[in-house]
């Protein structure tokens, strides 16, 4: 059931990103973190940071550089 969800998840996933892509995603690694973890959660949170802090610097660069019309959209990505 949960590789069901999974696939569905991804799919879907997919298709919003084809149809209106991001400037910048996000994607913290979350693999060994089981769909029902809920307990976990501080761990997945920090790794979260920890993605973003990586990126953080060209995003600050990307925002300064860009026309107020132009900024980009950020999108967090939950990938496994």
């Amino acid at each position: 059931m949960v590789d069901a969800f999974n696939i569905v998840h991804d799919r879907i996933a997919r298709s919003r990103l084809a149809g209106d892509p991001p400037d910048v995603m996000i994607s913290p690694r979350l693999s060994g973190f089981g769909l029902f973890e809920f307990h976990r959660a501080t761990e997945m949170i920090d790794r979260g940071q920890h993605a973003a802090q990586r990126v953080l610097s060209d995003v600050k660069y990307d925002l300064d550089h860009s026309p107020a019309a132009a900024r980009p959209t950020v999108i967090v990505n939950s990938a496994k």
